[in-house]
């Protein structure tokens, strides 16, 4: 039912280059984020601009059905050495898309938010560190008699 309402925006429909990064630079610094997390919005806010560019949809037509889409896009998204994107990277990507619609509707450029029922992917477990190796087990082991409980 929602994605039959027209919503009333103040974002441009058509997006083009120019319209992209006045949206971006805007979004940006009002998000008050530290560096590095505009970083990774400004990038996955461009694929995400970009794929709505090439499906033809307007950015405040946004449904959910389409951020659903968009979703299914990135979990087939390969990098490039042919593999998968990762779980975790989809919903990176996702949680900026949702994010940047939170700023959209809170600062009164769209009255509906498409992405607030969107959900990421769940998160693969992976551990990055190997366990230590007996030896030196032994020597933190050995390294530590004597010492207070509190080492």
């Amino acid at each position: 039912m929602d994605d039959l309402i027209k919503v009333e925006s103040n974002l441009p429909s058509n997006i083009r280059k120019l319209d992209i990064d006045a949206i971006l630079d805007r979004f940006l610094k009002e998000s008050q984020v530290m560096e590095n997390s505009q970083k990774r919005y400004r990038k996955s806010l461009m694929i995400f601009f970009n794929w709505l560019m090439k499906s033809g949809i307007s950015l405040v037509d946004v449904t959910l059905s389409e951020l659903t889409d968009y979703k299914k896009y990135l979990q087939n998204k390969k990098k490039g050495d042919g593999e998968l994107i990762s779980a975790s990277t989809v919903s990176s990507y996702i949680n900026a898309v949702r994010i940047f619609y939170n700023w959209a509707e809170a600062t009164n450029q769209v009255i509906r938010n498409p992405a607030r029922l969107l959900r990421g992917d769940k998160k693969e477990i992976e551990f990055t560190r190997e366990p230590l190796p007996p030896t030196s087990c032994l020597l933190l082991l050995e390294y530590f008699k004597g010492k207070s409980l509190r080492d």
